[in-house]
């Protein structure tokens, strides 16, 4: 919901129902609120973000471990340890996972559960390993259109590996099982929602929007696109060296494809769960990045998913197996170089973040918690200073207050808004001493109400018939 429940917005119809993606990053944190019985606050979304930001550097350090099972102990541990580390301190995660709260954040986590089950089964046939992969396959579906491209690479690396030796068509339904009843399960829930509420011509109008772009920056979509998502996104968060590794890793995934193909002819199934980690941790961030290319256009979050590729791949994979090409130096010599590059690498960009953080503003949060704090049901906020409205207006004050706080002009533009609201309402005004400003018609609307104060922060309430026969008056 986009709007909290009030007078104003008594049902799910007024509230703003916010259908372009299935509820999944919504329903995650509350459940673990609830499973904590704490209030899902700001403070412990925050919390939340930041936990499943520490998740995700977890599972990447435990699927490198895993994924470099040839490699000899200590530069095995130290490419995973860099791998968990780098995504920890990679500009783009330290700040989105910990100041913004969207699909794009939250879908990390089960793409990071994803591949570490992908590695972690070698026959991937296991009663853990399908549960494991259907839970996070769920998990992904019903946080971000993302997913849609993972299935799909996951699929064709399955039906390639079918392909090429198995030939069992109850190995590949066994392995596409978790996939399928997951996408039913979750998608057919948001399909029953998005018919519940009337609202797939919406969705559609949404979906064309988001990907091939009808509407906001659709114009220039052709134009710029890869200056801005290469040129500006990428390269503020990850530097030109980011996007050379983009290349390298896309590289890499050929490479393991064709040594797939040359292995699976000698029945080597486990190098299907290799290039299978590296084709979704590299292939699907780029799929999703063409495919909904509005949505990578307009928002500079969309390349988050490219740090976890860029954590795993160039410094960690890619030297390991470059090794196995030299003697005992080389496969020890090798990664502990690609360890001190990464090393280097990470701790440049991670000078970026400072620049990344905008100047605290904690007036935002006293002005929301007072209005939160000093309202009621029946309470219809105003003001001339600020205004708390779904995107794109002010929703971070509104995340604070949980009320509206509609913004007008003058006596008349307020009386005409009073008017339309249910006779129970009452009208409260919202300001500041610090601001001089005196509430529209002063005190001879004013001078009953009852006043709510906090330091300079105030609260004028009047009911709905009194206030507008003060204004008559």
């Amino acid at each position: 919901m986009e709007t909290p429940q009030d007078l104003e917005h008594p049902n799910l119809e007024s509230r703003s129902v916010y259908f372009s993606y299935p509820p999944g990053a919504a329903l995650m944190p509350y459940a673990f609120a609830w499973l904590l019985r704490v209030e899902p606050s700001v403070r412990f979304l925050m919390s939340y973000n930041l936990a499943t930001h520490l998740f995700v550097s977890l599972c990447l350090s435990v699927a490198v471990w895993l994924w470099l099972s040839f490699q000899i102990r200590a530069p095995r541990f130290l490419a995973a340890a860099l791998s968990g580390v780098s995504y920890l301190l990679l500009p783009g995660p330290m700040y989105w996972q910990q100041n913004v709260y969207f699909t794009d954040t939250a879908v990390m986590a089960p793409l990071a559960l994803l591949l570490g089950v992908v590695v972690v089964e070698r026959k991937g046939t296991s009663a853990p390993s399908k549960f494991i992969t259907g839970f996070a396959f769920a998990w992904g579906f019903a946080t971000d259109w993302f997913f849609v491209s993972v299935a799909l690479v996951f699929v064709a690396m399955q039906v390639f590996e079918f392909l090429i030796v198995s030939r069992s068509f109850a190995r590949l339904a066994a392995r596409l099982a978790p996939l399928a009843v997951s996408a039913t399960l979750v998608l057919g829930f948001y399909a029953w929602q998005l018919t519940r509420h009337e609202l797939w011509s919406k969705w559609k109008e949404k979906l064309a929007l988001r990907t091939y772009g009808t509407g906001d920056g659709a114009d220039l979509l052709s134009s710029n696109f890869n200056q801005v998502v290469w040129g500006t996104f990428s390269r503020e968060q990850y530097g030109y060296v980011g996007n050379a590794l983009v290349v390298l890793s896309v590289l890499f995934v050929v490479a393991c494809v064709y040594a797939m193909a040359r292995r699976l002819q000698q029945a080597e199934v486990w190098c299907v769960q290799r290039a299978t980690f590296v084709a979704l941790a590299i292939v699907a961030p780029i799929l999703h990045t063409y495919l909904f290319k509005n949505h990578s256009y307009l928002h500079d979050f969309s390349v988050l998913k490219f740090a976890l590729p860029l954590s795993c791949i160039p410094f960690a994979i890619l030297p390991a197996v470059i090794a196995r090409r030299f003697g005992e130096p080389g496969r020890r010599l090798i990664p502990v170089v690609a360890l001190i590059l990464g090393l280097v690498y990470v701790a440049v960009l991670h000078r970026r973040y400072p620049g990344m953080v905008p100047p605290r503003n904690p007036e935002i949060a006293q002005m929301g918690y007072f209005v939160n704090r000093a309202t009621a049901y029946d309470d219809v906020v105003f003001s001339s200073l600020v205004k708390a409205e779904p995107y794109p207006s002010e929703p971070h004050l509104l995340s604070h207050s949980l009320k509206l706080i509609h913004q007008v002009e003058g006596l008349e533009q307020l009386r005409g808004w009073v008017q339309q609201l249910p006779a129970a309402a009452n009208v409260v005004w919202f300001g500041s001493t610090e601001s001089k400003e005196v509430p529209p018609g002063g005190e001879s609307v004013w001078a009953t109400a009852g006043r709510t104060s906090e330091g300079p922060l105030y609260l004028l309430r009047l009911p709905r018939d009194v206030f507008l026969k003060n204004v008559a008056n």
